[in-house]
């Protein structure tokens, strides 16, 4: 990935970001943030026009079709979860794990419409 997004966005031997001695510190931070932000804007013009099959190697498969996981699938990758959770999680695997019988068809219905749609949630 570093080398494609390499590719599109171009080598310099120079470093292209001004110097924090030549500007005022909202001027340098302004020019960072039109940096980066002219960086990424590189990038999505150069995947507008890519076909997704050119972004993958030739021999790699593609995934285009699947079968959609039942509840057994669902329970089986769930159970074999490590009980660890971090303060930052939603909802903590001990929760997931205690109250799974009751969450399982919606989180059922989330996978498979995430994969069908190729649209996953931020979190």
């Amino acid at each position: 990935m570093y080398k494609f997004v390499s590719e599109l966005t171009g080598k310099h031997s120079e470093n292209p970001m001004p110097s924090e001695h030549d500007e005022t510190r909202s001027t340098l931070a302004e020019k960072f943030a039109d940096h980066f932000m002219n960086r990424i804007q590189k990038i999505r013009d150069s995947l507008k026009y890519l076909d997704n099959h050119k972004l993958c190697h030739k021999d790699t498969p593609i995934f285009d079709k699947f079968q959609e996981l039942t509840t057994d699938d669902i329970t089986k990758l769930i159970t074999q979860l490590q009980t660890k959770s971090c303060e930052l999680d939603v909802l903590p695997t001990n929760i997931l794990k205690l109250y799974l019988n009751e969450l399982l068809p919606i989180i059922t219905k989330l996978v498979n419409l995430s994969l069908k749609q190729c649209v996953f949630p931020s979190k």
